[in-house]
Formats: C-alpha cells, structure tokens, sequence
C-alpha cells in the first residue's frame, strides 16, 4: 500500500482528496502548511507528496526546495495540485525544483489526480509496482 502526503491549508480540499485516496487503496496523512508537509514528509516517509503551492508559514515551492535539500527526502516524488493557473510560468518553475508535475484544481478531477499519482509511482524510479 502506497503512503501519500497531502499538503493543503484548505480542510475541505483535504478531506475530499484523503477520502478519495483512501477509497483508491492508499495510506493518506495530511498536513496544512508547507513546514507541517517538512515535519510530516520526514517522519512520515511517504511514497509520493501532493502539494498546494499557497500555504501558510511555507509555501509549496520553498517546502519542496527543502525536502528536495535533505538525504531521507530528496526522492519523494512531488506533484503540486494548485488553484493557480500556470499562465504565469508555475509549472517551469515547479519543475524546475524538482516537481514531478503541475496540476490545476479546477481543471483535474480527484480520478484524474489518483491516476496521476498513480502513473508517477509506476516509473522504475519510484519503485515500481510496490503496492
């Protein structure tokens, strides 16, 4: 079974999208600010992270830059789910930090984010078929 994090400051986003984690087999742990997704990624050690790029106390971006710093986290994959559009070149910079994708809230439907995630976990990089 696959552990995701996600790492959202809105409660409703976060609840709807751990449910439907859940619902598609996963082990859903949460967190609501990007320093929280820090503390939880370490202790949590989780497969894949979904990551809100707005948050409080640390944004998505810097939260990513720093697990990207550290030895236990640098290669969890990271898909940042946003309600920013990316007119305005976030996804380039998403991916240029290490981001494995960059998704818009309104326009992808929790199917087509499991199947996201699902797909970036299949490559041989992130371990394959280990679920």
């Amino acid at each position: 079974m696959y552990k995701i994090l996600i790492a959202d400051d809105d409660h409703l986003i976060v609840s709807m999208y751990k449910k439907g984690f859940e619902n598609a087999g996963f082990l859903a742990v949460t967190a609501n600010n990007g320093e929280a997704a820090i503390e939880t990624a370490k202790k949590e050690k989780p497969d894949i992270i979904l990551m809100d790029l707005r948050m409080p106390i640390k944004d998505g971006i810097d939260a990513t830059i720093a697990l990207k710093s550290e030895i236990t986290t640098k290669n969890i994959p990271v898909i940042f789910l946003t309600s920013i559009e990316d007119g305005q070149g976030h996804n380039m910079a998403a991916k240029a930090i290490g981001a494995e994708d960059f998704l818009t809230k309104s326009e992808t439907t929790i199917q087509e984010i499991i199947a996201k995630v699902n797909e970036t976990l299949a490559r041989p990089a992130h371990g394959g078929d280990r679920q």
